[in-house]
Protein backbone atom coordinates (compact mmCIF):
# COMPACT_ATOMS: atom_id res chain seq x y z
CA UNK A 1 0.00 0.00 0.00
CA UNK A 2 1.38 3.37 -1.04
CA UNK A 3 0.50 6.25 1.28
CA UNK A 4 1.24 9.95 0.94
CA UNK A 5 0.95 12.30 3.91
CA UNK A 6 1.17 15.98 3.06
CA UNK A 7 2.46 17.99 5.99
CA UNK A 8 4.03 14.86 7.46
CA UNK A 9 6.45 16.78 9.67
CA UNK A 10 3.64 18.57 11.51
CA UNK A 11 2.06 17.55 14.79
CA UNK A 12 -0.69 15.33 13.36
CA UNK A 13 1.44 14.12 10.45
CA UNK A 14 4.23 12.87 12.68
CA UNK A 15 1.79 10.87 14.82
CA UNK A 16 -0.04 9.55 11.78
CA UNK A 17 3.20 8.46 10.15
CA UNK A 18 4.19 6.40 13.20
CA UNK A 19 0.67 4.96 13.50
CA UNK A 20 0.53 3.89 9.85
CA UNK A 21 4.00 2.38 10.04
CA UNK A 22 3.03 0.26 13.08
CA UNK A 23 -0.47 -0.62 11.84
CA UNK A 24 0.48 -1.44 8.26
CA UNK A 25 4.05 -2.81 8.38
CA UNK A 26 4.04 -3.56 4.63
CA UNK A 27 2.92 -0.04 3.74
CA UNK A 28 5.24 2.54 2.27
CA UNK A 29 4.19 5.82 3.85
CA UNK A 30 5.83 8.87 2.29
CA UNK A 31 5.61 12.42 3.52
CA UNK A 32 5.88 15.87 2.05
CA UNK A 33 8.12 18.44 3.68
CA UNK A 34 7.99 22.16 2.97
CA UNK A 35 11.77 22.46 3.19
CA UNK A 36 14.87 20.45 3.98
CA UNK A 37 15.05 21.72 7.57
CA UNK A 38 11.94 19.70 8.43
CA UNK A 39 12.32 16.03 9.28
CA UNK A 40 9.99 13.08 9.57
CA UNK A 41 9.34 11.41 12.93
CA UNK A 42 10.10 8.01 11.42
CA UNK A 43 13.70 7.75 10.21
CA UNK A 44 12.72 4.90 7.86
CA UNK A 45 10.08 6.96 6.09
CA UNK A 46 10.94 8.84 2.92
CA UNK A 47 10.32 12.56 2.83
CA UNK A 48 9.84 14.60 -0.32
CA UNK A 49 10.71 18.30 -0.12
CA UNK A 50 8.08 20.01 -2.22
CA UNK A 51 6.13 23.23 -2.45
CA UNK A 52 2.54 22.06 -2.78
CA UNK A 53 1.71 25.37 -4.47
CA UNK A 54 3.72 24.27 -7.51
CA UNK A 55 1.32 22.26 -9.70
CA UNK A 56 4.03 20.73 -11.88
CA UNK A 57 5.99 19.44 -8.89
CA UNK A 58 2.86 18.06 -7.22
CA UNK A 59 1.80 16.33 -10.43
CA UNK A 60 5.25 14.79 -10.84
CA UNK A 61 5.23 13.52 -7.25
CA UNK A 62 1.75 12.00 -7.58
CA UNK A 63 2.73 10.30 -10.86
CA UNK A 64 5.93 8.99 -9.27
CA UNK A 65 4.34 7.69 -6.04
CA UNK A 66 0.93 6.61 -7.39
CA UNK A 67 -0.52 6.64 -3.86
CA UNK A 68 -3.45 4.45 -2.82
CA UNK A 69 -4.21 6.79 0.10
CA UNK A 70 -3.50 10.47 0.59
CA UNK A 71 -3.81 12.16 3.96
CA UNK A 72 -3.82 15.89 3.17
CA UNK A 73 -2.67 17.60 6.36
CA UNK A 74 -0.48 20.40 4.99
CA UNK A 75 -1.88 23.85 5.71
CA UNK A 76 -1.23 27.28 7.10
CA UNK A 77 -2.80 26.73 10.51
CA UNK A 78 -2.05 29.87 12.51
CA UNK A 79 -5.34 31.58 13.37
CA UNK A 80 -3.64 34.81 14.48
CA UNK A 81 -1.65 35.07 11.23
CA UNK A 82 -4.81 34.37 9.24
CA UNK A 83 -6.20 37.68 10.50
CA UNK A 84 -2.96 39.48 9.58
CA UNK A 85 -2.98 38.14 6.01
CA UNK A 86 -6.25 36.38 5.21
CA UNK A 87 -5.50 35.89 1.53
CA UNK A 88 -2.19 34.14 2.23
CA UNK A 89 -4.00 31.60 4.42
CA UNK A 90 -6.83 31.09 1.94
CA UNK A 91 -4.52 30.86 -1.05
CA UNK A 92 -2.10 28.44 0.61
CA UNK A 93 -4.71 26.10 1.99
CA UNK A 94 -6.92 25.98 -1.09
CA UNK A 95 -4.22 26.07 -3.74
CA UNK A 96 -2.18 23.25 -2.18
CA UNK A 97 -5.24 21.03 -1.88
CA UNK A 98 -6.42 21.85 -5.39
CA UNK A 99 -2.99 20.91 -6.75
CA UNK A 100 -3.07 17.54 -4.97
CA UNK A 101 -6.61 16.77 -6.12
CA UNK A 102 -6.02 17.89 -9.71
CA UNK A 103 -2.79 15.90 -9.91
CA UNK A 104 -4.76 12.78 -9.00
CA UNK A 105 -7.58 13.53 -11.43
CA UNK A 106 -5.25 14.39 -14.30
CA UNK A 107 -3.10 11.30 -13.78
CA UNK A 108 -6.12 9.01 -13.83
CA UNK A 109 -5.48 7.92 -10.25
CA UNK A 110 -8.27 7.69 -7.72
CA UNK A 111 -6.63 7.31 -4.32
CA UNK A 112 -8.76 7.64 -1.21
CA UNK A 113 -8.08 11.22 -0.09
CA UNK A 114 -8.66 12.37 3.46
CA UNK A 115 -8.76 16.16 3.73
CA UNK A 116 -8.31 17.21 7.32
CA UNK A 117 -10.04 20.39 8.36
CA UNK A 118 -10.51 21.77 11.88
CA UNK A 119 -12.98 22.23 14.70
CA UNK A 120 -12.53 25.92 13.91
CA UNK A 121 -15.12 25.49 11.13
CA UNK A 122 -17.82 25.34 13.84
CA UNK A 123 -16.85 28.71 15.32
CA UNK A 124 -17.38 29.57 18.95
CA UNK A 125 -19.55 26.83 20.32
CA UNK A 126 -21.70 27.00 23.39
CA UNK A 127 -21.80 24.20 26.00
CA UNK A 128 -25.12 23.09 24.53
CA UNK A 129 -23.24 22.36 21.27
CA UNK A 130 -21.05 19.66 22.85
CA UNK A 131 -20.28 17.09 21.76
CA UNK A 132 -20.03 18.48 18.25
CA UNK A 133 -22.20 16.52 15.85
CA UNK A 134 -21.50 15.79 12.19
CA UNK A 135 -24.49 17.91 11.19
CA UNK A 136 -23.46 20.94 13.26
CA UNK A 137 -23.66 24.18 11.25
CA UNK A 138 -20.41 25.66 10.04
CA UNK A 139 -19.84 29.09 11.59
CA UNK A 140 -16.25 30.03 10.77
CA UNK A 141 -15.09 32.97 12.88
CA UNK A 142 -11.65 33.56 11.36
CA UNK A 143 -9.97 33.39 7.93
CA UNK A 144 -8.25 30.09 8.80
CA UNK A 145 -11.63 28.52 9.54
CA UNK A 146 -13.03 29.89 6.28
CA UNK A 147 -10.14 28.23 4.43
CA UNK A 148 -10.97 24.93 6.10
CA UNK A 149 -14.67 25.19 5.18
CA UNK A 150 -13.60 25.91 1.60
CA UNK A 151 -11.26 22.89 1.64
CA UNK A 152 -14.12 20.70 2.81
CA UNK A 153 -16.35 21.96 0.00
CA UNK A 154 -13.56 21.62 -2.58
CA UNK A 155 -13.08 17.97 -1.60
CA UNK A 156 -16.83 17.39 -1.87
CA UNK A 157 -16.96 19.03 -5.29
CA UNK A 158 -14.20 16.78 -6.66
CA UNK A 159 -15.88 13.73 -5.17
CA UNK A 160 -19.17 14.66 -6.84
CA UNK A 161 -17.74 15.77 -10.19
CA UNK A 162 -14.77 13.41 -10.59
CA UNK A 163 -15.73 10.53 -8.28
CA UNK A 164 -12.45 10.91 -6.39
CA UNK A 165 -12.91 8.95 -3.17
Amino acid sequence: MRILITGAAGFVGSHLLRHLRSTYPDADPRGTLLNATHTLSDPQAVGHVINLLNQDDVSALIRQLQPDWIFHLAASANVHKSFENPWATLENNLHAQLNVIQACAQSGLAPRILVVTSGEVYGVEQPVDYPTREDAPMRPANPYAVSKVAQDMLALQYFLSNKLP
